[in-house]
């Protein structure tokens, strides 16, 4: 278990797992969310917010990426694997290969 907290307007994707499941709660303000098959590329947005009591659970096979919506956010995430076995575990995709096209407001 770990805590983010990045800055507004800094985009932190693309990172995969092919065995490693992840859990992600917004502890405080919010966070636009994004994952991307790694086989079919298909994706998928998400929004948590410190105001919804929710958990975003990010299963094997997806890129995810995240960027903070307000300034201070904060992102705990939880992980089924311990970090030696998620670095074996670690695929990554590059900004320019796989586009972020924010969609904030």
């Amino acid at each position: 278990m770990y805590c983010i907290e990045p800055k507004t307007r800094i985009i932190l994707a693309w990172q995969g797992h092919k065995k490693e499941s992840k859990w992600f709660y917004c502890v405080k303000g919010s966070f636009l969310l994004k994952t991307v098959d790694m086989n079919s590329l298909e994706r998928v947005e998400y929004r948590l917010s410190s105001k919804m009591s929710e958990v975003l659970e990010i299963t094997p096979g997806l890129y995810n990426g995240f960027e903070a919506l307000e300034e201070r956010s904060a992102l705990m995430v939880y992980s089924d694997f311990d970090l030696d076995s998620s670095k074996q575990d670690d695929f990554r995709e590059t900004l320019e290969n796989i586009k972020w096209e924010s969609s904030k407001d």
